[in-house]
């Protein structure tokens, strides 16, 4: 819940703390992953974004809204980390 209220107020690096400990609590808890990936990709941390929407996809969750903007969150970050590589060469 703290978490969640540091999300709403945009500070992200005090969210991404909040949510990590949720984790550290519970590391089977989906919303926590979800969330931690909103957060991190707010913050600007895309592979952190990416690793926590990765475990997130291998959890049940029960919500098919939070699935839902998951996959979408997924498939963007794919995309945009993609488009990022490709400027490296």
């Amino acid at each position: 819940l703290r978490g969640r209220i540091l999300e709403a107020r945009q500070d992200w690096p005090a969210a991404i703390r909040n949510f990590d400990r949720a984790i550290e609590i519970d590391p089977l808890l989906p919303s926590a992953y979800f969330h931690l990936a909103r957060a991190a990709t707010r913050g600007g941390d895309l592979k952190r974004a990416e690793v926590a929407l990765s475990t997130y996809a291998r959890l049940p969750d029960s919500s098919t809204a939070r699935r839902s903007a998951a996959d979408k969150m997924s498939t963007a970050l794919t995309q945009l980390l993609g488009a990022v590589g490709e400027g490296s060469e």
